[in-house]
């Protein structure tokens, strides 16, 4: 699903297959990339553990071992989880890891299915020119433009979690 969302919203997408690693990578052009961590299959309870942070600071390491960015482009760690705490032991370790609830992510598929079903239905008819400016006015108004998705993809830190 990740992989499929950052498609959507224009980004290339890489999946790695093995333990321990990356659960994802955005990449938009030579702009931005995010890599992630998804612990969606968590509840609710306790906080964002220390392992999980751990791991997460390997990711940016492992994107630029693997070579799929260039060394100048910028890269951010997202953690998706439904957690909105961060263990006390994980604290220290944060270091400036974004935090995304899984809801966050749903909403942020339904505001880019919404913006792409607006400009396949703007289609028919238009020019080249009007349907850029129509896709660019439909994902404005859904806040998945680039620069919405980086702001929404780290308008949180795991530092500014409440500590459990």
């Amino acid at each position: 699903g990740l992989s499929a969302l950052g498609q959507m919203l224009g980004a290339r997408t890489h999946q790695w297959k093995d333990d321990g690693a990356p659960d994802g990578l955005w990449i938009f052009g030579n702009w931005h990339a995010f890599v992630f961590e998804a612990k969606t299959d968590e509840n609710s309870e306790g906080g964002i553990s220390l392992k999980t942070v751990r791991q997460a600071l390997t990711h940016q390491q492992r994107v630029r071992a693997d070579n799929l960015i260039p060394p100048f482009m910028p890269c951010s760690t997202v953690v998706i989880s439904p957690r909105t705490a961060i263990h006390n032991l994980a604290t220290p370790h944060v270091e400036d890891i974004a935090y995304t609830s899984h809801d966050e992510i749903i909403k942020l598929f339904n505001d880019a299915s919404i913006a792409l079903e607006r400009v396949r239905s703007s289609a028919t008819g238009s020019t080249e020119e009007t349907l850029q400016v129509n896709a660019l006015q439909f994902y404005s108004e859904r806040s998945v433009s680039l620069q919405s998705i980086k702001d929404r993809l780290l308008k949180r830190k795991l530092k500014d979690l409440p500590i459990q």
